[in-house]
């Protein structure tokens, strides 16, 4: 990706966010081309024409549907997905768990991508919901205690393939989309097309693009990214030596936290001393709860300002956008900065400092901006 508005980590696979965080949260929805890429392999090649033949095969372990039930199959193309149902759609963020991973390892170095605050995208999408699928095959409604696999085929860095799992529980009580649209438009190869699962709530490592595989099982899946990646970790474990034991007891991360940041001004701006400065960012609730504030402050001794909240009123797995008005006091050449943070339906506030973990995920800390005074 050579696009200017792209700051590109890696080439081979693909690792890439929009360099603007203003940029990004000009719009409610964002457009596929602003949307970032989080790879583990290569993109693969998907010709036009193979859209509608592409198959997905499902299985359901045996005794899953009943003790005396074997093992069964179902196999179909995205062509019967689409004649399955009514084609349903979700507004949903979608954001990789190691979003604002650079600002973790000023705390401490962390391991992998040094991630700005741009991986993260609010889409419209459309496809067949998971819940209906399910039950079109024979899985009842009430199964709880078994866990979905998502896999697909793709050649990974640290695995064969790329796999994920997600609870039953959160599929069928939630709004996970089989999907090959983005916004009314095909989703793109890059994004998934022609399908891939959306997991609302979820990190975005569990909607895994270019869907081939499904799998009812009691257990986790034994992929790579299940077992051994994306995983809040102690924060005593602070090398690589260390990982094996903890990774071993630590559950896989599911649900994205409460979060925010600040998108508008950019880190290292110039801002006159006295001057009303107008801040504003994004700010997703967890688990699909409503995000009912937002507070900024400009420099420690500065008063928290209420923000101005933007958001759909049904798209509850949806961002909010905001934005406040604070006056920056201080004196010339000195350095500020601008503190936010969210608070969710419940009462669940944003903490001042996000748990350090080595992999850098799930970093929830208040968003703080550095600005200089002239």
């Amino acid at each position: 990706m050579s696009c200017p508005h792209f700051l590109t980590h890696s080439t081979s696979p693909l690792n890439a966010e929009p360099a603007s965080s203003r940029l990004l949260t000009q719009t409610y929805l964002t457009p596929q081309s602003l949307v970032f890429s989080r790879n583990h392999g290569d993109i693969p090649s998907i010709q036009e024409g193979e859209a509608e033949a592409w198959t997905v095969d499902v299985v359901v372990e045996e005794g899953i549907l009943g003790e005396a039930e074997g093992e069964r199959r179902w196999s179909g193309t995205v062509g019967e997905l689409r004649r399955m149902g009514e084609e349903g759609e979700v507004t949903a963020v979608l954001q990789c768990a190691g979003n604002r991973r650079a600002e973790m390892s000023d705390i401490r170095p962390t391991e992998g991508i040094q991630w700005e605050r741009n991986t993260i995208a609010n889409v419209r999408w459309q496809g067949l919901r998971l819940s209906t699928f399910l039950q079109h095959i024979g899985i009842p409604p009430d199964l709880k205690g078994r866990h979905v696999h998502f896999a697909a085929d793709q050649k990974c860095e640290e695995d064969s393939y790329y796999g994920a799992s997600v609870p039953m529980e959160d599929i069928l009580e939630g709004d996970a989309i089989l999907a090959w649209g983005a916004n009314g438009q095909p989703l793109t190869v890059e994004h998934g097309w022609p399908l891939r699962v959306i997991v609302p709530g979820h990190i975005g490592a569990r909607s895994v693009k270019w869907l081939r595989h499904i799998r009812i099982s009691r257990d986790e899946t034994p992929s790579f990214y299940q077992q051994s990646d994306y995983k809040v970790l102690p924060p005593h474990v602070t090398s690589a030596s260390q990982k094996p034991a903890a990774l071993a007891s630590t559950p896989a991360l599911q649900h994205a936290p409460l979060n925010s940041a600040i998108c508008d001004p950019s880190p290292g701006s110039t801002i006159w001393a006295g001057q009303a400065l107008k801040v504003s960012g994004w700010a997703v609730g967890s688990r699909g709860r409503r995000v009912t504030g937002v507070h900024v402050r400009a420099g420690a001794g500065g008063a928290w300002v209420s923000a101005r909240l933007r958001r759909e009123e049904d798209a509850k797995w949806g961002w909010t956008l905001w934005e406040a008005e604070v006056r920056v006091q201080g004196k010339v050449g000195e350095e500020v900065k601008i503190a936010a943070w969210a608070e969710e339906e419940g009462g669940g506030r944003q903490p001042e400092k996000a748990q350090w973990n080595l992999r850098g995920v799930a970093n929830d800390g208040w968003s703080v901006v550095k600005v200089k005074l002239c």
